[in-house]
């Protein structure tokens, strides 16, 4: 399965980019990025809800200091998207970021960064499936 769309919007006048940050499901199946990962979506969920009460960072590559501030965070599971009506072929965790440099903003909208880098500290645990 090839990785769906993550930067869907690029808002200029509000120098913020909205996108996807986690994908847990692309047509009701299950999503495996490039690194051959799955996020379950009760695992975003917990994972997005503690990080939304700490710094909400956004970095450059997972590595350096804060380069913008996360401003938005929607958790998309099937069950929240079915509680208020949507219809979405992909689930996940939507966010919206605002950089702090302009230069970034300028990036993400020519497509010279494609995906959101965020700062936090998480656990892998291997599971059979």
């Amino acid at each position: 399965m090839t990785a769906p769309v993550r930067i869907a919007k690029v808002d200029r006048s509000l120098g913020i980019v909205f996108g996807w940050t986690v994908i847990s499901t692309v047509d009701g199946a299950e999503f495996v990025d490039s690194q051959n990962d799955h996020i379950p979506e009760a695992v975003a969920l917990e994972a997005f809800a503690k990080f939304a009460a700490g710094e909400r960072t956004l970095k450059l590559d997972h590595t350096g200091s804060s380069r913008g501030t996360i401003l938005f965070i929607f958790p998309l599971t099937s069950d929240i998207a079915a509680s208020l009506g949507i219809v979405t072929k992909q689930t996940g965790i939507v966010i919206g970021v605002k950089p702090d440099d302009p230069a970034i903003l300028d990036q993400f909208a020519d497509g010279r960064l494609q995906g959101f880098s965020i700062g936090g500290r998480g656990e892998i645990h291997e599971v059979d499936a």
